[in-house]
């Protein structure tokens, strides 16, 4: 069975995109085709709560340099979180709010 990193990368690989080496908190950087990058954590859920807190403070200071970054756990994630830096929604403000009412309603979205 292959990992989710490996189905990731084989998915951003077939758009003919790359990926690069693991940051500071695993966050690996993502380049899609027409100069689209983003920044991705994996494996998520399997954090520590002190490792979540630091991941979430480092995605909100990505997002607010203008950076698509989010962090994934499960498979059906992947096409959400390319979609989501090919659609350059991190800078789009009705993002954000259509995020928190999700979120509100309990959904985890990206």
């Amino acid at each position: 069975m292959k990992t989710l990193k490996a189905v990731f990368e084989e998915k951003v690989r077939y758009m003919g995109g790359v990926i690069l080496s693991p940051g500071r908190l695993n966050n690996h950087m993502v380049i899609l085709p027409g100069g689209h990058i983003g920044f991705v954590y994996f494996d998520f859920d399997s954090l520590a709560d002190k490792q979540k807190r630091e991941v979430r403070e480092e995605i909100k200071s990505l997002r607010r340099l203008g950076c698509a970054a989010c962090a994934i756990s499960e498979e059906d994630q992947i096409d959400q979180s390319l979609c989501y830096v090919l659609s350059r929604a991190y800078k789009d403000p009705d993002w954000y709010m259509y995020k928190q009412q999700q979120e509100q309603k309990g959904v985890n979205v990206l």
